[in-house]
């Protein structure tokens, strides 16, 4: 079976998974590291689970889960402080103690294991995440805004149809946002593999939505990406990224395997493709360098690998997604949670960065649900509280973060697993007690209390009368903020005018304007402004809409709309002015010697 094949009918290959471990006899036992950056694999130091604080009784349980249910993970590894304190193989739901995959059957149905170095599917997108952000920091590209067809003008062709997708940018692409229409399942799993991954397949998708708008996953989009990537920086996407990023971190060559095509776009010795969006293949280690290095801001023990700048764009929420990842926010092709960010694919792969924690977890698995959530469901039941399991910490509300007319939600992680008590106070007087970690605010309660600074305190008990408690303070703001906006006149010409702004707000949070489109949104501060010359300079001469927002830390919005009008006043030819004034003058001479004649006669 190629490649190809094995890609186009994974759907089928895990229905005759499931019909094969259904007849498999009863489980078998097989037999059985102040911030530290390994320089190799083999002398990557391993420290025990409570040497860094993690209680180990909370991961037996996680293995215990894993083992009840029949999930089928085949490795976690667990670092934190860069040490490795969890790095366990399983096979049949159980760990094998040994240090390599167990698997004999993967390379008849789903192909996940090479040497073992696992497929990482989908996680394989944030890593290309990364390569942009070192490209444009090495000018190999100039910013996320570039668009793909100003990249590939001679590309079009009148078959794409629509030329709005000539609008698609790089951004949009990260953010799975550039309107292509797109079913993961049938068109990434089914179709395109058919197509030899044809670009052309991609572009001609039919454009849905307008670029920049609206989360549609879609691994077309990284396709895409690898596209530009290697046109800009002319040579291979592994290659590229084998020099400038696995390597500084010291990542081994033979540890990542990245799949290619050939590239219908390719040309002299670039004639192949490493997709952008799967095809890699990872041991986890490598994966939790990967890991580390993100924690880390994209610095690697002194070495700025990737920009910091970048780490913190690529894991803050750009997009909100609908159908795939639902429930979840999106990044820079990282997808991001309450408590951490992760890259994450398909059959169960993640890598989750912690950084409250200072925690990497990688799993690797195969999983019979492409879109699992145990992985997620391990970190957040399992990893996390047994990191936090000698403090009582609130991981929502954040202190110091504003709400509006609903009430917060809660989430806590208690000193001790187990409490027959928990409860909060709100405000020093309403007492409310609750049975979950996690929950939401009484909204009754909530209700009474006018705009202003709270404290919240969560406290837990056990039997024993051990208590533990800890406090935040939390923003009520119900009213949108008022904005008024001034200018020194209403018709302007060439130059972006100057405005002035005054704001009724206790808890401002950010401001900006828009014009006309009232898509590109341009932050401001201060109360004396300017409106930004480049965008002036493409605002057509007539009436401009500017609208002027305000935003409080709760999320209410103030806004004032102005209308100006611009008026340029061109030149007829060259040198017109000067010409006026040397006729006016000639007039003037001529009827003053008339004058002067007239008196002399």
């Amino acid at each position: 079976m190629t490649k190809k094949q094995k890609f186009s009918t994974i759907g089928i290959s895990i229905i005759i998974t499931i019909l094969f471990f259904s007849f498999l006899p009863q489980k078998i036992v097989l037999a059985n590291e102040e911030y530290y950056f390994a320089e190799d694999d083999q002398s990557w130091i391993v420290e025990t689970l409570e040497a860094r604080g993690l209680d180990s009784n909370i991961i037996e349980e996680m293995y215990n889960y894993i083992f009840t249910e029949g999930q089928f993970i085949q490795n976690i590894l667990i670092s934190r402080d860069g040490y490795i304190i969890n790095d366990e193989y399983l096979y049949l739901s159980e760990r094998t103690g040994d240090n390599f995959y167990y698997n004999p059957f993967d390379d008849l149905i789903l192909d996940q294991i090479h040497e073992n170095r696992h497929h990482i599917w989908s996680m394989t997108k944030s890593i290309t995440s990364l390569l942009v952000g070192i490209a444009i920091e090495r000018g190999d590209l100039t910013n996320v805004s570039q668009k793909f067809f100003d990249i590939f003008p001679d590309k079009w062709k009148p078959s794409y149809f629509n030329e709005t997708k000539k609008n698609i940018s790089i951004e949009d692409l990260l953010t799975m946002r550039s309107g292509l229409n797109w079913s993961e399942v049938i068109d990434a799993f089914e179709i395109w593999p058919e197509t030899g991954y044809s670009l052309d397949y991609i572009l001609n998708k039919s454009l849905v939505h307008e670029p920049g708008t609206t989360f549609e996953y879609s691994t077309g989009n990284t396709e895409l990406l690898a596209t530009i990537l290697q046109n800009k920086t002319g040579v291979k996407l592994a290659d590229y990224a084998q020099q400038y990023l696995f390597e500084p971190i010291g990542i081994d060559e033979n540890d990542m395997e990245w799949l290619e095509d050939t590239w219908e776009w390719g040309s002299g010795s670039l004639t192949t493709i490493s997709h952008g969006g799967f095809g890699i293949f990872a041991t986890p280690r490598a994966l939790a360098r990967i890991g580390e290095l993100c924690l880390n801001n994209g610095n690697w023990n002194g070495t700025q690998v990737v920009p910091a700048e970048w780490i913190q764009n690529a894991t803050k929420t750009h997009s909100i997604p609908i159908g795939v990842g639902e429930g979840s926010e999106y990044g820079y092709l990282f997808w991001l949670r309450d408590d951490y960010y992760s890259a994450a694919g398909a059959l169960g792969q993640l890598l989750a960065v912690i950084p409250e924690l200072d925690i990497i977890v990688v799993l690797t698995s195969e999983l019979l649900d492409l879109a699992s959530n145990t992985p997620n469901y391990l970190v957040e039941n399992y990893i996390i509280p047994a990191a936090l399991a000698e403090n009582l910490t609130i991981a929502k509300p954040i202190n110091n973060a504003g709400y509006g007319v609903s009430a917060p939600d809660f989430q806590i992680y208690p000193e001790k697993p187990y409490r027959n008590a928990t409860w909060y106070l709100l405000n020093n007087i309403i007492n409310t007690s609750f049975t979950k970690y996690s929950g939401t605010i009484n909204q009754a309660q909530w209700n009474v209390l006018s705009t202003g600074n709270y404290t919240l305190t969560f406290y837990a008990n056990n039997s024993m009368g051990d208590l533990i408690s800890k406090t935040v303070n939390i923003i009520k703001d119900v009213d949108d903020p008022i904005i008024t906006v001034n200018f020194s006149g209403d018709t302007f010409g060439k130059n972006a005018p100057n405005f002035t702004v005054s704001i009724t707000e206790d808890y401002l949070n950010d401001t900006w304007y828009t014009l006309n489109d009232g898509i590109t949104k341009t932050a401001f501060t201060g109360l004396i402004g300017t409106i930004d010359q480049d965008q002036w300079d493409k605002v057509t001469p007539g009436e401009v809409t500017i609208i002027f927002y305000a935003r409080d830390i709760a999320g209410n919005i103030g806004y004032q709309q102005i209308v100006l009008k611009k008026v340029i006043v061109s030149e007829i030819i060259p040198g017109y002015n000067l010409l006026l004034f040397l006729g006016t003058f000639s007039i003037t001479l001529i009827l003053f010697r008339r004058k002067m004649k007239n008196r002399s006669k």
